[in-house]
């Protein structure tokens, strides 16, 4: 590269270069990277309260109590029951059979206050 091209120009070069092989270094084969699915509770509710997966495969839910008190995610069908304190995360995998799911919060009446999502499997 000549002195007389700009810095930012060799700057900007340099940067792609390693873009290029960060990113490039990040490929391999679709079973190396599970799908992953984000929930979040707080008072009352879960966010999103519907969640989408595609059937037997394992896919990481990523559970976070944003909530100022404890709350749970239940699916009694899948004998998933996570505790979470205000502030807590949990990870957990997920594998299930294409059907619909009911998601709740266990402690006291959440559910009964509208604490209820739906895990969509097809």
């Amino acid at each position: 590269m000549s002195p007389s091209r700009p810095r930012t120009f060799r700057t900007a070069r340099w940067a792609l270069a390693i873009a290029a092989l960060t990113f490039g270094a990040c490929g391999g084969d679709a079973d190396d990277s599970a799908a992953s699915l984000r929930v979040a509770t707080t008072e009352m509710r879960f966010t999103p309260a519907r969640l989408e997966m595609k059937a037997s495969q394992d896919v990481r839910v990523i559970v976070d109590n944003r909530g100022d008190v404890d709350h749970t995610f239940s699916i009694d069908e899948l004998d998933i029951h996570v505790k979470l304190n205000s502030g807590e995360r949990e990870e957990l995998t997920v594998n299930a059979a294409p059907a619909s799911y009911e998601y709740v919060c266990r402690i006291l009446d959440h559910a009964g206050l509208g604490m209820v999502g739906t895990l969509v499997v097809s």
